[in-house]
Protein backbone atom coordinates (compact mmCIF):
# COMPACT_ATOMS: atom_id res chain seq x y z
CA UNK A 1 0.00 0.00 0.00
CA UNK A 2 2.81 2.41 0.59
CA UNK A 3 4.17 1.92 -2.47
CA UNK A 4 1.06 2.96 -4.07
CA UNK A 5 0.72 6.22 -2.35
CA UNK A 6 4.58 6.97 -2.70
CA UNK A 7 3.17 6.39 -6.91
CA UNK A 8 0.30 8.74 -6.32
CA UNK A 9 2.86 11.12 -4.65
CA UNK A 10 5.26 10.85 -7.58
CA UNK A 11 2.67 11.21 -9.94
CA UNK A 12 0.96 13.66 -8.65
CA UNK A 13 4.65 15.71 -8.22
CA UNK A 14 5.37 15.27 -11.70
CA UNK A 15 1.75 16.60 -12.85
CA UNK A 16 2.75 19.65 -10.64
CA UNK A 17 6.12 19.98 -12.52
CA UNK A 18 4.90 19.64 -15.96
CA UNK A 19 1.65 22.06 -14.98
CA UNK A 20 4.39 24.39 -13.59
CA UNK A 21 6.47 23.93 -16.21
CA UNK A 22 3.73 24.50 -18.79
CA UNK A 23 3.06 28.00 -17.24
CA UNK A 24 6.47 29.14 -18.12
CA UNK A 25 6.09 28.51 -21.31
CA UNK A 26 2.50 29.88 -21.73
CA UNK A 27 3.94 33.27 -20.50
CA UNK A 28 6.62 33.41 -23.17
CA UNK A 29 4.43 32.78 -25.67
CA UNK A 30 2.56 35.59 -25.28
CA UNK A 31 5.32 38.15 -25.15
CA UNK A 32 6.83 39.25 -28.39
CA UNK A 33 8.95 41.23 -30.35
CA UNK A 34 8.35 43.67 -33.39
CA UNK A 35 10.37 46.07 -35.18
CA UNK A 36 9.68 50.20 -35.57
CA UNK A 37 10.42 51.49 -38.95
CA UNK A 38 12.18 55.05 -38.38
CA UNK A 39 11.58 57.27 -41.69
CA UNK A 40 12.70 61.06 -42.19
CA UNK A 41 11.78 62.48 -45.85
CA UNK A 42 14.16 65.88 -46.53
CA UNK A 43 12.95 68.26 -49.14
CA UNK A 44 14.19 71.24 -49.58
CA UNK A 45 13.73 74.60 -48.01
CA UNK A 46 11.83 77.36 -48.99
CA UNK A 47 13.55 80.02 -50.03
CA UNK A 48 11.40 83.37 -50.48
CA UNK A 49 12.82 86.62 -53.11
CA UNK A 50 11.85 89.75 -54.27
CA UNK A 51 12.89 90.30 -58.02
CA UNK A 52 11.27 93.40 -58.30
CA UNK A 53 9.94 96.00 -55.73
CA UNK A 54 6.28 96.60 -56.21
CA UNK A 55 7.04 100.24 -57.82
CA UNK A 56 3.87 102.69 -58.37
CA UNK A 57 6.43 104.86 -60.30
CA UNK A 58 6.57 108.81 -60.46
CA UNK A 59 2.83 110.64 -59.80
CA UNK A 60 1.46 114.14 -59.90
CA UNK A 61 -0.58 114.66 -57.50
CA UNK A 62 -2.86 117.51 -56.59
CA UNK A 63 -3.21 118.68 -53.33
CA UNK A 64 -6.83 119.17 -53.38
CA UNK A 65 -8.62 115.28 -52.97
CA UNK A 66 -7.09 112.54 -52.25
CA UNK A 67 -6.43 109.96 -55.38
CA UNK A 68 -5.66 106.07 -55.57
CA UNK A 69 -3.11 104.25 -57.98
CA UNK A 70 -4.14 100.34 -58.11
CA UNK A 71 -1.36 98.06 -59.87
CA UNK A 72 -3.10 94.98 -60.84
CA UNK A 73 -0.93 92.03 -60.70
CA UNK A 74 -2.17 89.68 -63.62
CA UNK A 75 -2.15 92.20 -66.35
CA UNK A 76 0.87 94.18 -65.01
CA UNK A 77 -0.81 97.68 -65.58
CA UNK A 78 -2.10 100.27 -63.00
CA UNK A 79 -5.13 101.93 -62.57
CA UNK A 80 -5.74 105.66 -61.61
CA UNK A 81 -8.58 106.69 -60.20
CA UNK A 82 -11.02 109.07 -62.27
CA UNK A 83 -10.59 111.71 -59.52
CA UNK A 84 -7.93 113.66 -62.04
CA UNK A 85 -6.49 114.75 -58.74
CA UNK A 86 -3.33 112.10 -60.05
CA UNK A 87 -1.48 111.16 -62.99
CA UNK A 88 1.38 109.00 -63.34
CA UNK A 89 4.66 110.95 -65.22
CA UNK A 90 8.11 109.17 -65.87
CA UNK A 91 8.62 106.16 -64.65
CA UNK A 92 5.61 103.99 -64.98
CA UNK A 93 3.78 101.80 -61.98
CA UNK A 94 4.54 98.39 -62.08
CA UNK A 95 4.29 94.62 -59.89
CA UNK A 96 6.81 93.86 -57.89
CA UNK A 97 7.39 89.85 -58.24
CA UNK A 98 8.33 87.39 -55.91
CA UNK A 99 10.38 84.30 -56.11
CA UNK A 100 9.21 81.08 -53.79
CA UNK A 101 12.06 77.88 -54.44
CA UNK A 102 11.65 74.34 -52.53
CA UNK A 103 10.39 71.41 -52.98
CA UNK A 104 7.24 70.72 -55.70
CA UNK A 105 4.77 70.65 -52.56
CA UNK A 106 2.04 73.36 -52.00
CA UNK A 107 3.49 76.51 -50.61
CA UNK A 108 1.29 79.30 -48.76
CA UNK A 109 2.40 82.61 -49.41
CA UNK A 110 1.36 85.54 -47.30
CA UNK A 111 1.82 89.16 -46.12
CA UNK A 112 2.60 90.80 -43.29
CA UNK A 113 -0.05 93.26 -43.37
CA UNK A 114 -2.66 94.34 -45.93
CA UNK A 115 -2.88 97.77 -45.13
CA UNK A 116 0.91 99.62 -44.49
CA UNK A 117 2.27 103.19 -44.79
CA UNK A 118 4.87 104.28 -46.65
CA UNK A 119 7.08 107.60 -45.33
CA UNK A 120 9.31 110.21 -46.93
CA UNK A 121 10.75 110.92 -43.52
CA UNK A 122 8.22 113.64 -42.77
CA UNK A 123 4.46 112.64 -44.52
CA UNK A 124 3.27 109.54 -45.14
CA UNK A 125 0.86 107.45 -48.02
CA UNK A 126 -1.39 104.52 -47.01
CA UNK A 127 -1.01 101.11 -49.44
CA UNK A 128 -3.42 98.76 -48.86
CA UNK A 129 -5.63 95.91 -50.98
CA UNK A 130 -2.50 93.91 -51.64
CA UNK A 131 -2.58 91.30 -53.81
CA UNK A 132 -0.82 88.19 -54.50
CA UNK A 133 -0.65 86.84 -58.46
CA UNK A 134 -3.90 88.17 -59.26
CA UNK A 135 -6.26 90.92 -58.81
CA UNK A 136 -8.60 88.63 -56.60
CA UNK A 137 -5.57 87.05 -54.78
CA UNK A 138 -5.69 88.71 -51.72
CA UNK A 139 -2.58 89.39 -49.28
CA UNK A 140 -2.50 85.18 -49.31
CA UNK A 141 -1.72 82.69 -52.06
CA UNK A 142 -0.78 79.64 -52.19
CA UNK A 143 1.24 78.19 -54.72
CA UNK A 144 3.50 74.89 -55.83
CA UNK A 145 7.04 75.62 -57.13
CA UNK A 146 7.75 73.50 -60.68
CA UNK A 147 9.32 70.19 -60.41
CA UNK A 148 12.01 70.96 -62.96
CA UNK A 149 13.18 74.12 -61.96
CA UNK A 150 11.80 73.86 -58.04
CA UNK A 151 10.28 77.55 -58.35
CA UNK A 152 7.17 79.87 -58.96
CA UNK A 153 7.23 83.29 -59.75
CA UNK A 154 4.51 85.87 -59.61
CA UNK A 155 3.63 89.36 -59.22
CA UNK A 156 2.18 91.06 -56.71
CA UNK A 157 0.06 94.20 -56.93
CA UNK A 158 -1.97 97.06 -54.66
CA UNK A 159 -3.39 100.29 -53.71
CA UNK A 160 -1.53 103.75 -53.03
CA UNK A 161 -3.47 106.27 -51.48
CA UNK A 162 -2.15 109.73 -51.92
CA UNK A 163 -3.61 112.13 -49.57
CA UNK A 164 -5.24 115.91 -49.74
CA UNK A 165 -2.49 117.80 -48.84
CA UNK A 166 0.24 115.11 -49.92
CA UNK A 167 3.53 116.80 -50.05
CA UNK A 168 6.84 115.93 -52.43
CA UNK A 169 9.45 113.12 -51.90
CA UNK A 170 10.49 109.67 -52.47
CA UNK A 171 8.09 107.47 -49.85
CA UNK A 172 9.31 104.14 -49.18
CA UNK A 173 8.21 101.16 -47.15
CA UNK A 174 8.23 96.75 -46.50
CA UNK A 175 6.11 94.56 -46.42
CA UNK A 176 7.26 90.96 -44.72
CA UNK A 177 6.61 88.79 -47.06
CA UNK A 178 5.85 84.45 -44.95
CA UNK A 179 6.21 81.33 -47.05
CA UNK A 180 5.22 77.66 -45.20
CA UNK A 181 5.08 74.48 -46.83
CA UNK A 182 0.85 73.83 -46.02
Amino acid sequence: MESSRIRKIAKASSLTALVTLSSFSFYRAIAATATLPVIARIIRAIEVSVTASLDFGTLAVTREVQAEVTIDPSSQTSRIDGSGAISAVGAQPKPGFVRIKGAPQAVIVSLETNNMFITNGNSFMTVSNFNLGSVQGGPTITVTPDINNSSVLFPVGATLVAHTGQVTGTYTGSNTIFANYQ
